[in-house]
């Protein structure tokens, strides 16, 4: 389910809704990937519409309905910033205003019954291990933030620290893996989310944290990642696919299943004003 923040947007435009003190956004043009990056007092990058709708609302791709093509495809480098130190929930709301502003959208909110994934317990148990000690990072630093749109391809990025709390997602020749310490379920659910392109509903009844490392390749059924390289299929190395690697090395399977996934549709949306 969307955060209540979501709401304030979807349902009206309180006075007291934060805004950026200075905010710059000019097309990028097409070539490249996609990211933004958290600052101390707001963010920057480039991104397409959809995916600073992501970002302002919380919410999946999959989530998001509605709306002309040019929001998946053109891309915009933005560069905004607001007075003090301001929270990641209010970066958002900054972010929901500034997209209403220059964009024009307009939106509401819609609960569709959709196709999902019920994540469960497998056949023989869980293999998820305790936390090691020192195996991940602990730091107040931003983690990096998986929304969803194709990843950059093997070499492109370093990979994401082992953060404490937070997954990562890296990509080799082999496939990729999704690796973190200390994880708690709605962690790894979230992941799956974004790499599937498809709710994940926790059905485990697992509440204590849990080392992660899992090697999958990507492939149709995980929209969010590129597709491995033309030789990985002769590979010895290649791994499996995300639906045998989870209960092979989790202890966890996906079941397909249909459910309630609230969802935002665009009933607006303008290219934006000259800065």
């Amino acid at each position: 389910m969307l955060p209540v923040i979501a709401a304030v947007a979807v349902f009206g435009q309180p006075s007291s809704r934060p805004r950026f003190e200075v905010a710059s956004i000019k097309p990028a043009g097409d070539q490249g990937f996609m990211m933004m990056r958290l600052l101390p007092n707001g963010l920057t990058g480039t991104a397409s519409v959809k995916l600073l709708m992501q970002r302002a609302y919380a919410a999946q791709s999959f989530q998001i309905t509605g709306g002309p093509e040019w929001i998946n495809s053109e891309r915009y480098a933005i560069d905004a910033k607001a007075a003090g130190t301001p929270s990641r929930d209010q970066i958002s709301l900054m972010l929901q205003s500034l997209l209403e502003e220059r964009f024009q959208l307009k939106t509401h909110r819609e609960t569709r019954e959709v196709p999902v994934f019920n994540l469960v317990i497998a056949r023989g148990g869980p293999k998820l291990p305790p936390p090691k000690e020192g195996g991940c990072e602990d730091s107040t630093d931003p983690l990096p933030e998986l929304t969803g749109g194709r990843m950059a391809p093997p070499g492109s990025g370093g990979a994401p620290l082992t953060r404490c709390g937070g997954l990562g997602v890296s990509l080799q020749t082999g496939g990729a893996r999704m690796s973190g310490g200390k994880i708690p379920m709605p962690e790894l659910v979230r992941n799956l989310s974004v790499v599937l392109g498809r709710t994940v509903v926790d059905r485990t009844g697992f509440t204590g944290l849990f080392d992660v490392r899992l090697d999958f390749l990507p492939d149709d059924g995980t929209p969010a990642l590129p597709p491995p390289p033309p030789d990985a299929a002769s590979s010895n190395a290649m791994s499996p696919s995300i639906f045998s690697a989870l209960p092979e090395q989790l202890g966890l399977r996906l079941e397909a299943a249909k459910g309630p996934v609230e969802v935002i549709v665009i009933d607006h949306v303008e290219r934006p004003s000259a800065n």
